[in-house]
This record gives C-alpha cells, structure tokens and sequence, in this order.
C-alpha cells in the first residue's frame, strides 16, 4: 500500500438549458496519473453545496457523478 496523496479538481460546465434530474449521471474517464488503489466516493461541491456525489472506480478508472435535486430546487435571490 502507498501514501500517496493528490490533490485535484476539476471544473465542467453544464449549459443553462441543459435539463439536469436527481439521479441523473456524468461518466468521465479519470487521467493516468489518478492511479487508484481502491474506489472512492465523496460529495460534489459548487462552493459550500453538494450537487452529486462521484465515485471513482480503479477498475474502469471512470469516475460517475450523480447528480442531486441541486438543479430543479427554487434557487433563492439576493
């Protein structure tokens, strides 16, 4: 086993008239350098909210996002 640690984020847009449902998935092929040992899960974050959460599997080296109700909640105005 290693300890390696990484850090690494990732930015995707998603166009505004994209229709986006809770349980809907994003599939991305993860870089080389991502060498997993084991999958991982963990919350997808626009600022301090989650918007999905992503596992991240070694066997594929894909990682699924899945999406929460972020997208079709009323968002609040200023």
């Amino acid at each position: 086993m290693t300890s390696k640690t990484r850090d690494s984020s990732n930015q995707t847009s998603i166009p505004d008239r994209t229709s986006v449902e809770k349980g809907d998935t994003l599939a991305m092929v993860l870089p080389v350098e991502i060498d997993l040992i084991m999958k991982l899960n963990f919350p997808v974050l626009n600022g301090n909210t989650v918007v999905g959460t992503v596992e991240m599997d070694p066997t594929t080296q894909k990682a699924i996002i899945t999406f929460s109700d972020y997208f079709i909640k009323p968002k609040l105005s200023n």
